[in-house]
């Protein structure tokens, strides 16, 4: 992991107990000796009734992605497993089964961290809403899969920070979007890219409609069952295994299509007339349209990375075009369909390896889920990709165009993936084995090894001035005489900010997000936007605009009923569902 060292320029209700027991079972290197990975958890503990709903039952969803990079073989798991169960005990302590989380891997060489996200919610929601939760984070991984880890061919291999931009602004502008807008399920806590340390864990989860505490244990031993092809005292750049393209194909175009006939079925539970509920209708929409983009990134990506000249390659340009006209046209299977040929074609071509006439893929603004349902006083992200531009040119600046009181909009260069693992508590809000990725970072220098610390690590850049976190601080060093700020690693985490210091700019890739802060003050309805790229050319050329519509769609808070039901309250109830 060692790095040269830079400098970044400036810049409710009662509680619930979760125990989730997991088990990390891996070794120390040695020559016929590796990890073997392998989590599961398993139980749910409730201090209070939390039924809602008109049927009497608290439905407790967890959904948990885990996240280990074996940095020797750059080889990148994630997995997202999403459980839930129903109950209508109504007796303070009840134990709850059926949420049993796994997830098995396997590395080599010395230890590598393993990152925790969970999220706990209660939701009145049918099934079919935590079938799609899981489903659109299954495309995620697919897509993380078929970029970064193995697009490797005799050709040449298609990873790099690009594929790192593309994954993190992907997982990044998916992070919660369904949850944190739709007001029919409760969030009832969440930790987001925490590491294990060796033993047990106690996270303490807090959201808006209640508070729990998760238990993950971490053991650790040898097993000599397996022998993996580890490359001794290399980091980060060995070869990498290939996926071959059926499964690179399989791992996210079959999950979109998926989605898309599940998207009819999304509804609350025994409610009659669907069709007269708005925010049921803004929830099919934005489903529809975030899988839908999905699968054109996926497909834009690899026939971006063909574009130096593989046989075959440019035949996906017309079907990448034609997703698009079906995909504008709210034909979303079609599209889907189109944009799966146009990757196959792309994807094969670079994994065959021959070599063929280069070609220059159409100018193209892409947003992740340009039309997106979100809510009042709320953070959201939009990845932004402007494709097609000529060696010379980048992005001056993104503009919004129709902004109404209560939205504002700020960009950020493109995501990387460097980040700062916490060695210790900067207080109020960000907490030891965090991930904090660098770009939300002024004031600091990354040093490498050194005689108080073992790893790479960030410190401060001026001695005792601190370094500042999305333009707050200054925090200081909770390690001071060792590891400063905590380790800095590479991952492929979902993390806001990435690794580009705060004010980077421009972006070689043209790639950026598009953060957007809600309040209060913005009234429901549907919001017709438009994202404009400024294209600057160093070259001399004339500059250009690329733009891109984005619609948000903003529904009033709808939960059908609260705790309480049961009572026979009729206070208790919410009356602003037809």
């Amino acid at each position: 992991m060692d790095r040269s060292i830079f400098c970044f320029s400036s810049f409710a209700r009662g509680p619930i107990v979760v125990l989730i027991f997991l088990v990390l079972l891996y070794t120390t290197p040695a020559l016929t000796q590796d990890w073997e990975v392998w989590g599961r958890g398993d139980g749910l503990t409730l201090d209070q009734d939390e039924d809602d709903g008109l049927n009497g039952e608290a439905e407790i969803s967890l959904s948990i992605q885990w996240s280990h990079l074996d940095a020797e073989r750059n080889k990148f798991t994630s997995e997202v497993t999403t459980m839930s169960t129903g109950h209508n005990w109504d007796v303070s302590g009840s134990t709850l089964s059926g949420l049993a989380q796994n997830m098995m891997t396997q590395e080599c060489d010395e230890s590598d961290y393993i990152f925790v996200t969970a999220r706990l919610n209660e939701s009145d929601m049918l099934n079919s809403f935590e079938n799609v939760l899981a489903t659109v984070a299954g495309i995620a991984v697919g897509i993380t899969v078929a970029t970064i880890l193995a697009p490797t061919g005799p050709g040449a291999a298609a990873g790099g920070a690009l594929a790192a931009k593309v994954a993190g602004g992907i997982v990044g502008a998916l992070a919660g979007s369904f949850l944190k807008s739709f007001g029919g399920v409760e969030d009832l806590g969440q930790i987001k890219a925490k590491k294990l340390q060796v033993g047990a864990n106690d996270f303490q989860l807090n959201g808006p409609d209640g508070s729990g505490m998760i238990r993950i244990e971490d053991l650790s031993f040898q097993t000599g069952d397996f022998i993996l092809n580890c490359v001794e005292g290399l980091r980060g750049n060995p070869p990498q295994d290939p996926v071959d393209p059926d499964t690179a194909v399989n791992g996210i175009f079959p999950d979109a299509l998926s989605v898309l006939a599940l998207v009819p079925t999304l509804n609350r539970e025994d409610h009659n007339g669907p069709e007269a509920d708005t925010e049921i209708r803004y929830l099919r929409r934005s489903v529809t349209e975030t899988v839908t983009s999905l699968a054109e990134v996926a497909a834009a990506y690899f026939v971006y990375q063909a574009q130096t000249g593989f046989l075959g390659a440019s035949d996906a340009l017309p079907l990448l075009a034609s997703g698009r006209i079906h995909h504008a046209a709210g034909n979303s299977e079609l599209a889907v369909a189109d944009y799966r040929e146009a990757f196959r074609i792309a994807y094969t071509a670079i994994w065959d390896g021959n070599l063929g006439s280069a070609y220059i893929p159409a100018s193209h603004l892409t947003l992740l889920g340009s039309t997106r349902m979100v809510s009042g006083e709320s953070h959201h992200d939009f990845f932004g990709w402007a494709q097609g531009l000529g060696a010379t040119e980048f992005i001056d600046f993104v503009d919004v165009e129709g902004q109404e009181s209560g939205m504002e909009f700020f960009v950020l260069p493109g995501v990387a993936r460097t980040a700062v693992v916490l060695v210790g508590d900067l207080p109020p809000d960000f907490e030891q084995d965090s991930l904090l990725g660098l770009g939300r970072i002024s004031a600091g220098v990354v040093n490498g090894p050194d005689g108080g610390c073992a790893v790479s690590h960030l410190e401060e850049a001026s001695i005792g001035f601190g370094i500042f976190i999305d333009g707050q601080g200054p925090f200081f060093e909770p390690d001071p005489t060792g590891c400063g700020y905590g380790e800095v690693i590479e991952t492929y985490m979902d993390l806001w900010g990435g690794g580009v210091p705060l004010g980077a700019s421009p972006d070689p890739d043209a790639i950026f997000t598009l953060a957007l802060d809600l309040s209060d003050e913005l009234l429901p309805g549907e919001y017709q936007l438009t994202v404009t790229a400024f294209i600057e050319d160093t070259g001399g050329g004339a500059g250009r605009e690329i733009s891109a519509p984005l619609t948000l769609l903003v529904a009033a808070p709808g939960a059908l009923f609260t705790d309480g039901f049961e009572s026979g309250d009729l206070l208790e109830w919410s009356t602003n569902v037809p």
